[in-house]
């Protein structure tokens, strides 16, 4: 991707629009999609480790959702 000016300037080498990027926590059947000029967690196997360990720690949630809002 290049950037050669501000945000709206983001484009592919050939010049289109970027499409959206993906991240994915398998495990937990998690995938969410972001921009290329998005925030996402950059160490994923470490991000996983925190979810897991937060579940864990949580003990059984009978079917409720969990919100990750660290950031």
């Amino acid at each position: 991707l290049l950037q050669p000016g501000n945000y709206d300037t983001v484009q592919t080498l050939q010049g289109a629009p970027p499409s959206l990027l993906h991240y994915e926590l398998p495990t937990h059947g998690v995938r969410l999609a972001f921009s290329p000029v998005g925030f996402v967690q950059v160490h994923g196997a470490g991000n996983a480790a925190l979810v897991d360990r937060v579940l864990e720690w949580a003990g059984p949630l009978d079917g409720a959702r969990v919100a990750d809002l660290f950031c």
